[in-house]
């Protein structure tokens, strides 16, 4: 819609200008090429994006992922020895063991993924093909619209 309006103004600009006369306006194709190139509808750039969606399906998605995990664990263990005999009581040696773990570890993973199916059927083609047609029929209005104003100054 901003096209539209910037070129009504732009048209309008050369209706009421007393300077120019219909002698010395610009050639239709010059007119038409500048409003195009204002709004940005080079049929061009359509044509890079359909061969980028087709080169963007032949390559891999690239996942990577690192991961980390410390641990910590503790174990105790205390034992004692007790004997009784007629001799006696014997309270004898104490057995104390500790266990102390610690871990950290890192993992790295790299994934590549291909989409072959995508090969054969791009959604992203679907897109662009939509967007060539939409950008047709603004194109085609918008030159319309030129020649229509171009014609009216004649």
């Amino acid at each position: 819609m901003k096209v539209f309006n910037l070129l009504f103004c732009l048209l309008n600009l050369l209706i009421f200008s007393q300077k120019l006369q219909a002698q010395n306006l610009p050639p239709l194709s010059y007119l038409e090429e500048a409003a195009l190139k204002h709004a940005r509808l080079d049929p061009n750039q359509l044509k890079d994006w359909q061969k980028r969606s087709r080169w963007a399906a032949a390559l891999p998605r690239l996942q990577v992922t690192w991961e980390n995990s410390l641990s910590f664990s503790n174990s105790n263990s205390l034992e004692d020895n007790l004997s009784v005999t007629s001799a006696g009581v014997t309270i004898g040696p104490e057995s104390n063991s500790i266990d102390q773990d610690w871990k950290d570890q890192d993992q790295f993973e790299i994934r590549a993924i291909w989409s072959f199916d995508e090969l054969l059927f791009n959604r992203d083609e679907l897109n662009v093909a939509r967007e060539v047609r939409d950008q047709y029929f603004i194109r085609k209005r918008l030159l319309d619209e030129v020649q229509h104003h171009y014609f009216n100054l004649k």
